[in-house]
């Protein structure tokens, strides 16, 4: 899927719903059930289901773009004004997150706001989505229940 179709397409759907109130966890990181008619998650979950659309919904292709592909890349920021951290995906020279909620280009002013503390390079995003795996197994089993 074209970025920009995955970003319109994400936005039709998504609400943003805290990790503590979907999953009663501090921190999860899950690519957000498109079945819905409402996409529940929150800044991470935003992204990472970006890349999921742009990736065609494929499993294979969405674990290259997330690992082996440079021209993602998720970091890990602080909001201005804001306490805790904060998702931005980088695709290519354009970022884009749960709060801009469109591509903005490298040097925007709508990165002013934005304090960019690390990328979140492959074995620290591994480490985060086998820790978040239990809790998002959990949450499809109650769904189905």
């Amino acid at each position: 899927m074209h970025f920009q179709q995955a970003v319109d397409t994400i936005n039709d759907h998504f609400e943003y719903v805290s990790d503590d109130e979907q999953y009663k966890f501090f921190e999860v990181w899950n690519v957000m059930d498109t079945s819905e008619a409402t996409w529940d998650g929150d800044c991470e979950d935003y992204s990472l289901t970006i890349m999921w659309l742009m990736a065609d919904r494929n499993p294979f292709l969405f674990m290259w773009n997330l690992f082996c592909n440079t021209d993602y890349r998720l970091h890990q920021v602080n909001v201005k004004d804001m306490k805790g951290g904060h998702c931005v995906l980088q695709y290519k020279d354009m970022y884009v997150d749960n709060m801009m909620r469109q591509w903005v280009e490298e040097g925007s002013p709508s990165l002013d706001r934005y304090i960019f503390r690390f990328p979140v390079y492959p074995p620290l995003l591994l480490g985060k989505l086998i820790l978040s795996l239990p809790f998002v197994l959990y949450d499809i089993y109650l769904k189905r229940k």
